[in-house]
Parts: structure tokens; sequence; C-alpha cells
């Protein structure tokens, strides 16, 4: 296999037994032909180990076809692998809805990073998310002052006593609102009110504390005479004896005490009447009588505590 080119020196020709001995006949072999002694029987030629640098030999595994030294893959070797038959369509598999129990699929949003197939947060998406890069120390953002041209910050507080202006930052809840109300309602009847209505609903209803209902009697002023919270008086009244007016019927007086009048009894003769001493009974049934002056009855409750 001799030939004239410039790289014959460099050049090995690796002979078989015919090519050899057909070279040596017509003369042809040179010094840059060799040949190669057949194996002996039972014996074989390892391949090197192939590398990222050097050609080697591999071992066929399983669902690889090979004919006449090719490698191939088939779609029958393709469905042994995968253990299954594949569809003829060209369909996609969707993941589950992921849930508590169930090992689902998600979609990949903004500033989530993917890599390898591993989801992570990392500072840059953080600070993409915000929209601004936080503070690198442990702060706390303070919100503006409200005015009528600035929305801030107020506080809000369920206390009802709290003397905090617009300025101070603090406002009422609805709840505090309604319970400062409720405590206003009672607060203008203090313990000891008199509350009076047409209307029969308790003022425990409609202010809250404590009361006490008052009936059949009048209001007095309260004096020395008449004691605050002191009762007394009547709605009707017998005129006894003792409190009818003094008045002089005769010039005579009993031995008992008693007024008494001189009557005539039948004359004793001479034209000069009888005289005689004695009771005078008027008329009368000493039934009572009523003490009401003109009245509109209405409903009264007193405050207790």
């Amino acid at each position: 296999m001799a030939t004239d080119t410039k790289l014959d020196s460099l050049v090995i020709n690796y002979l078989t037994q015919s090519q050899y001995d057909n070279a040596k006949s017509a003369g042809t072999l040179n010094a840059n032909q060799i040949y190669m002694t057949p194996a002996s029987s039972g014996s074989s030629y390892t391949l090197p180990t192939a590398t990222s640098s050097t050609l080697g030999g591999v071992k066929i595994g399983s669902n690889i076809t090979v004919s006449s030294g090719t490698i191939s893959i088939s779609k029958t070797n393709v469905t042994n692998a995968l253990g299954y038959t594949p569809p003829t369509t060209d369909t996609k598999y969707t993941l589950p809805t992921a849930t508590s129990s169930t090992l689902g699929g998600v979609k990949i949003g903004s500033n989530i990073t993917v890599s390898s197939g591993t989801i992570s947060l990392t500072k840059t998406n953080v600070t993409s998310a915000l929209g601004y890069t936080p503070p690198t120390t442990d702060t706390k953002y303070t919100l503006p002052t409200a005015s009528s041209s600035t929305l801030g910050g107020v506080k809000l507080s369920d206390s009802t006593n709290s003397t905090s202006s617009t300025n101070g930052g603090i406002a009422a809840t609805p709840a505090a609102v309604k319970a400062a109300i409720a405590e206003a309602k009672l607060a203008a009847w203090p313990i000891g009110s008199i509350y009076m209505s047409v209307s029969s609903t308790s003022p425990a209803n409609l202010f809250g504390g404590t009361w006490e209902r008052i009936s059949e009697c009048f209001l007095i002023g309260a004096s020395s005479s008449y004691p605050a919270g002191s009762t007394g008086g009547a709605s009707t009244h017998t005129i006894s004896k003792s409190e009818l007016p003094s008045y002089t019927l005769a010039d005579a007086v009993l031995a008992n005490g008693t007024n008494s009048a001189k009557v005539t009894t039948s004359s004793s003769g001479w034209g000069i009447p009888n005289w005689k001493y004695g009771e005078i009974t008027t008329g009368g049934d000493g039934n009572s009588f009523s003490l009401l002056p003109p009245y509109l009855a209405v409903w009264m409750w007193k405050r207790t505590k």
C-alpha cells in the first residue's frame, strides 16, 4: 500500500495476512506497512474506557439495538425503557393541583428563581417584589401623620376615656365610639336622678344602670322640713273634730270642754223662756275627701346605682 506522498514517513499501514502477502509478492511492501499478527485463540482486545478526551469502548446495555456494528434506538426500545406505550399524538400531561396532602404542579410566576428544577427565593427576588431595597437592619417604618392632603397612619383604640387629640394619631374604633355614647347617656343620669316619661320603657333599657320605680306620689322640693328622700302625705283625708276650725256657738262651755249653746225649751211660766245648755250636732257623713290637685300621670324611676 505504498504512496508517493510526503506523509509516508508518518503513516503506518496495518495489513492483514493476505494483504501483507499480496504486497510482498507485488513488490510494493515498504517500511510503513506492518503485518498485524492475529490474536491467539481465546484472547480478546479490550478497548480503553471512554472519557471526555479518550475515544474508548462502551458496553451495550438494555433497550439498545445493535446491527452490523451500528447502535440504534427503536420505538420498541423506547417503549421497553418507559414501561408503557406512549400516546401516538402530541399530548401534554397535566399535573394535579397541589394541596396539603397532594403533590401537584405549580406555575412559576414573578420574582421566583428556578434552577435545576429547584424553586428558590433570593434577595433580588424580594427586592423586585417589594419595589424597593429594604434596609439591612431591623427597622420599623413610621407612617406619616395624616392631614387633609396626606394619607398617613393612625392608631386605633377601644378606650373610651382617652383624651388624645387628632395630633396624637389615635382614633377610636367603632366599638369605642359606641361604648363612649353609652357611657355619656348614663353619665347624664347620675345616681339619684329622677326620670319621668309617659312611656313605660325603663331607663335601664335606654341608658343602663339600676333604677327603681316610683308610683302614686308627687314630687316636692327638698328642704329642712322635707329632707331629700323622705316620703309622706296621703291622697285622701277625713277631717277629725280636732281639725275643725274654732267657732263660738254659745257663751257657755260644758264641763268636758266642748262648746255648747243655749237652747230654749218650754216656757216656765210668766212668759219667761226656760234656757238650757247642751251640745249642738251638725249634719254630715264623715267621709274622706281627695287632696289631689289637677294632675298628669307619668312613669317615674329613681336611679339607685
